[in-house]
């Protein structure tokens, strides 16, 4: 009471002095609420903005068209074209006509062409090299191109339909498709069957049909065709056979206010507008394509599983026992406090600083390890070091100082007297930490591998650093394999310049987002069981 009664004496204000330094310290602590209110309502904004940027590219319409066949079709199925089975039939056909129009493939063009003038069309809408053959004798058909070929073939047929000044004779069109010709594959493909009945040995069978064979070398350099599961090859069908083009996507707010409008484009360019959901469990299990209608993310997601896998082996284990030793073993030396300040600088690294570390270490010295060379995995001039043990290592280097710093934080704030009551049970220094100080410390030591994981989950420029593949569509099967992640492939997504791309994009973050969730939570319930026991 002496003392409270002296406040005077002990320097304390009164009277309007208290009320004054009562009434600021009010102020600065409704100041400092109204900061840290704005702060959580601005977070949750920027939290909410992405949430809805991300879901609002994931669904929406979609026009989709087959890229190949609408200018074809329109050239097969015109009355007034005639096709011809060979080459050499096409010129006899037209023979001494003027007005005929020759049409086929550019490597079908006979070496005979007299009287006739060569024109390449067809490099744009139809995406394949043809040819037109007009004679010499019709010099106003010698500026031909492809829209005006398309433009002889509309209802009337006449020349003077597309100029008053040239002849009222009828079009005359002879088509040609060779058994060997680019234009017979891709008649072909207007005929192929109903692809879910199809096994593999028949999938095999179309791609050898309507893929150049260069096509399938390369292919077989990747994984042998003959290997490939039928999912894989149901993919290349669908990308390389029927080749289907995305015109335009639309957000789901267009697409929930402006559905008519978008119908009605889509009817407008022979497209097919079609409710679209980027995310779905085909995604999941699809490699990765050069079209964005038939990409999938299977080949990432296994390799963040891989990568992530060997990263929490690595770090978890060892930063834990570093955490034990350095808090509970260690000497409190000059050498001791030299070794945690350098382990707490190493926390505020850049990523980037552990990829260029990475790809010293890991890919180039110890290349023989990492590549599997030494294993008999790979052999000696295949070795490359650029796999996914390299990656999980050097990710592993990357959190093992956050897992450290936390695990001595957590295993610090355990009681002394535990420590005092154990040795004075006769516990060993071991037995007291092995029984009593980590059940204490499991809880926090789990919330920073949490964090720990969550961030190496989320990196990207160590892994482009040590040679993370930006395309690789075949799945990683052990230590030793190519690979590439969740981050980079939706890095390399929204570098493309098509719009599809940065939808599958957003699809691509809400599986790394739900991933992230899954990895969370399990490490809660872990946390949460150890809490519970160790009540």
């Amino acid at each position: 009471m002496g003392v409270f009664a002296d406040k005077a004496a002990a320097g304390w204000p009164e009277g309007a002095g208290e009320a004054s330094q009562t009434r600021r310290r009010r102020i600065r602590g409704k100041a400092w609420r109204v900061v840290i209110r704005f702060s959580t309502v601005f977070g949750l904004l920027v939290l909410t903005t992405l949430l809805y940027n991300v879901v609002n590219s994931t669904w929406g319409y979609v026009a989709v068209r087959d890229r190949l066949s609408e200018p074809l079709i329109v050239l097969l199925e015109h009355p007034h074209v005639t096709h011809a089975e060979r080459r050499v039939d096409a010129l006899k056909d037209v023979d001494g006509d003027p007005d005929a129009v020759v049409v086929l493939a550019s490597e079908l063009v006979p070496a005979g062409t007299a009287g006739y003038r060569v024109l390449p069309v067809g490099t744009q809408q139809t995406a394949l090299a043809l040819t037109a053959l007009v004679s010499e004798d019709n010099p106003f058909l010698w500026e031909l191109d492809e829209s005006g070929l398309l433009a002889l073939l509309a209802p009337g047929g006449r020349w003077s339909d597309l100029d008053g000044n040239w002849p009222a004779d009828t079009v005359s069109v002879v088509f040609v498709v060779d058994n060997k010709g680019v234009l017979s594959r891709w008649a072909a493909r207007q005929d192929l069957p109903n692809l879910d009945s199809l096994g593999t040995a028949e999938l095999l069978g179309v791609l050898e049909t309507h893929l150049s064979a260069g096509l399938i070398r390369r292919y077989d350099r990747e994984q042998p065709m003959a290997g490939r599961n039928r999912a894989n090859l149901l993919a290349l069908v669908e990308e390389r056979v029927k080749e289907p083009e995305i015109l335009a996507t639309f957000t789901l707010r267009e697409s929930l206010v402006q559905a008519d409008e978008i119908r009605a484009f889509a009817d407008a360019e022979g497209a097919e507008a079609s409710f679209h959901s980027w995310l779905t469990p085909g995604f999941l299990v699809r490699p990765q394509s050069a079209n964005a209608a038939l990409s999938g993310i299977r080949t990432a997601l296994l390799g963040s599983l891989w990568v992530i896998a060997i990263t929490i082996c690595f770090s978890v284990p060892l930063g834990i026992g570093a955490a034990i030793y350095l808090e509970e073993f260690s000497s409190r030396n000059w050498f001791g406090r030299i070794v945690e300040t350098n382990i707490n600088n190493l926390a505020g690294v850049p990523s980037i600083i552990y990829g260029m570390l990475g790809l010293v270490i890991f890919v180039r010295a110890l290349t023989q390890i990492t590549s599997g060379s030494l294993f008999g995995i790979v052999s000696a001039d295949e070795a490359s070091g650029r796999t996914i043990l390299s990656a999980g290592l050097t990710l592993g280097l990357l959190i093992l100082p956050v897992i450290i710093i936390n695990g001595q934080e957590a295993i610090r704030a355990v009681p002394d007297s535990l420590r005092e009551a154990a040795y004075g049970v006769g516990c060993t220094r071991w037995q007291c930490v092995r029984w009593h100080v980590l059940p204490m410390a499991v809880p926090g030591i789990l919330t920073g591998a949490i964090l720990a994981v969550s961030r190496a989950l989320g990196e990207t420029a160590p892994l482009v650093v040590i040679g993370a593949a930006t395309f690789i569509s075949v799945d990683p099967t052990n230590l030793f394999a190519k690979f590439t992640v969740l981050p980079i492939q939706i890095y390399q997504w929204t570098a493309r310049p098509q719009a599809e791309f940065r939808n599958i994009a957003a699809a691509a973050i809400l599986v790394l987002l739900a991933l992230l969730l899954i990895t969370n939570a399990t490490a809660v319930l872990l946390r949460n069981r150890a809490e519970g026991q160790r009540i």
